[in-house]
């Protein structure tokens, strides 16, 4: 079942190709990256903190988003958008 449910969510534009389109995200992620080098729980939490102060969540849920660069450009987001661009940060 979670084989399946993998296929079916890394093939769905609106979910795996959200992070496959994170370009926009490289100087970000860089970043963090370069901030805690060798600690992936504090590099996890940078990233967290960094979406969390870009992006307000307008409390409505979601399971796919269509465009989390625009979202991004928004400062604004469902709750699948907001963890998409969390996913595609990371």
């Amino acid at each position: 079942a979670w084989n399946d449910l993998d296929r079916t969510l890394l093939a769905e534009s609106n979910f795996a190709g959200q992070y496959r389109r994170a370009g926009f995200l490289r100087d970000a992620a860089q970043t963090l990256r370069t901030a805690h080098p060798a600690d992936s729980v504090a590099r996890l939490r940078a990233a967290y903190d960094w979406v969390r102060q870009r992006v307000k969540w307008d409390e409505t849920t979601g399971l796919l988003a269509d465009d989390v660069e625009k979202t991004l450009r928004k400062q604004r987001g469902d709750a699948a958008e907001i963890n998409l661009l969390l996913l595609a940060l990371l």
